[in-house]
């Protein structure tokens, strides 16, 4: 590398440490730069926290190496809204204040999340001292515009910020090349997938695979098409062994009628089982344990240019994956070899992969290890540490 004394700030808006797939991915991003020489701190720049569910409530300290704090020294975010919102316009302001008193050279900043008027100030502080300042992408700016204000921030986002942003580390190739449409001339681009730690997965053990499906996406239909997941199930039940069980986790579907409908229906009251949320710790033993699991992409413009970082996970449990062709995993998936690829949309395609797996054990065992080696091999956080440090020191020329 061509820089030394080099160190990097993460800028966030995602709790920390204790968080999300957010908080993950800047975890691995951090402990990569760390193992790559690299000094890290993460700045979280709101308040993130409720009294009624704290996960973190210390506003400093360090976590695996990297260095923490909310920038206005409290986790725990105020009842009432109107002190809230206040309570953001001041530690917006002292987050700009503080990216122009840390920025020089040998500083790289990193944007995870913050608004367009904070990270318009973030860039303007950072450049006012000549540094570098970079954007992560993890979705598209559209996928996530709900309201006519979120969508006019993420319009000036796209044609204004992104002019401005010295480069981009984007989680996929289609967020690479929607970013260089917009960018500047001289702005500089990397791919950071979703990383894993293969130290966590203990490949001496022995996992005894269990006779259940455990749906790996979210509960939602329009994400990761939790209607067709369960019908897809209850129309493989009579090929199947009867004793085969369909677990799935998280907050309370948006659907959760349609799915208590859909239960009924092929009655599979003694089948399937709604979890609800559990534990990081208990989300990965269901992984490991299940025979089969299915993340069921729906083809949308939120899909097709993100990449779920609880793929890496479910790869390296060395549990066979049943996923669509829509999004960035299928630059590593072949269907047959280390995953079960179907078209979107089409329960039916599911249900045959369902009886095939469970009627070909050998081969899901196979394409288990062959997604597990996989995961090792292109998802390993040294490895794109390595990387992205490289990266961010050519940046300093």
């Amino acid at each position: 590398m061509k820089c030394s004394n080099k160190s990097v700030v993460y800028v966030s808006t995602s709790p920390f440490p204790n968080g999300f797939a957010a908080t993950n991915h800047i975890i691995f991003h951090a402990r990569g730069l760390l193992a790559a020489g690299v000094n890290c701190e993460c700045i979280t720049v709101n308040r993130t926290e409720s009294l009624e569910n704290i996960k973190n409530d210390t506003a400093t300290g360090n976590h695996k190496g990297i260095s923490f704090s909310y920038i206005g020294k409290k986790t725990i975010r105020a009842k009432n809204r109107y002190k809230a919102k206040l309570y953001d316009l001041i530690d917006g302001l002292l987050t700009v204040a503080f990216c122009f008193k840390k920025a020089r050279k040998n500083v790289s900043f990193i944007i995870f999340g913050p608004s367009f008027l904070l990270s318009l100030g973030c860039i303007i502080a950072v450049k006012m001292k000549k540094g570098k300042i970079y954007v992560e992408l993890g979705e598209h700016p559209y996928a996530v515009s709900r309201s006519k204000m979120e969508f006019i921030s993420s319009f000036l986002e796209i044609h204004l910020l992104y002019r401005l942003y010295s480069g981009f580390i984007g989680i996929s190739e289609n967020l690479i090349d929607f970013a260089k449409r917009y960018a500047s001339k001289k702005a500089r681009f990397i791919k950071i997938p979703i990383m894993l730690d293969a130290e966590l997965f203990d490949t001496s053990k022995k996992v005894d695979k269990k006779l259940y499906i455990y749906n790996a996406g979210s509960n939602s239909e329009n994400k990761d098409g939790m209607i067709s997941t369960l019908t897809a199930f209850g129309e493989a039940l009579p090929f199947i062994d009867k004793n085969i069980d369909f677990y799935l986790s998280g907050p309370k579907s948006p659907v959760h009628d349609d799915l208590i409908g859909i239960i009924e229906k092929y009655k599979m009251q003694d089948r399937v089982h709604i979890l609800g949320v559990i534990s990081y710790e208990e989300v990965i033993k269901y992984q490991e344990e299940a025979a089969l699991a299915i993340i069921n992409k729906n083809d949308n413009l939120q899909n097709r240019y993100c990449f779920a970082t609880k793929m890496g996970n479910i790869f390296a449990s060395e549990t066979a994956v049943i996923t669509t062709t829509v999004g960035e995993a299928n630059n590593y998936l072949k269907d047959g070899i280390n995953a079960y690829i179907v078209e979107p949309h089409n329960p039916l395609l599911i249900r045959d992969k369902i009886i095939q797996a469970f009627k070909n054990p050998d081969e899901r065992t196979r394409i288990a290890k062959a997604g597990k080696q996989m995961a090792f091999k292109e998802f390993d956080y040294l490895y794109h540490g390595k990387r992205l440090a490289v990266f961010l020191c050519n940046g300093n020329d």
